[in-house]
């Protein structure tokens, strides 16, 4: 019962995640971090870059964001970390930060 109730939990997280990422596609907003510094943000393309790469096109996703994919696996570890023992665990100790490091570094060789 304790497993259903779980992936029950992951779902509805799941789907108001997805609810609020496409809602604000949707209406367009604009990137909140863009609106108040006048540059983009680290994450910037990503949901653009996401979409291209579900269409097919790998060309347009790896010029928006080529770290989007990387980015959400981080994500993905980071709220499963707790869940996660031995030799799992600390690849996802150390690819978190790796993963993040490195889209800080794309984002700052982008801004030149």
């Amino acid at each position: 019962m304790s497993d259903r109730r779980s992936v029950l939990r992951h779902l509805c997280r799941f789907i108001a995640a997805a609810g609020l990422w496409g809602g604000w596609y949707a209406l367009s907003l604009p990137c909140p971090f863009r609106w108040l510094t006048g540059i983009p943000c680290p994450t910037c393309g990503t949901s653009r870059a996401i979409l291209y790469l579900l269409r097919g096109d790998l060309r347009t996703y790896l010029q928006l964001q080529p770290m989007a994919i990387p980015l959400l696996v981080a994500i993905l570890c980071c709220l499963h970390i707790h869940k996660a023992n031995g030799v799992v665990r600390e690849i996802m100790t150390y690819a978190v930060p790796v993963i993040c490091s490195a889209n800080f570094l794309l984002y700052i060789f982008r801004l030149k």
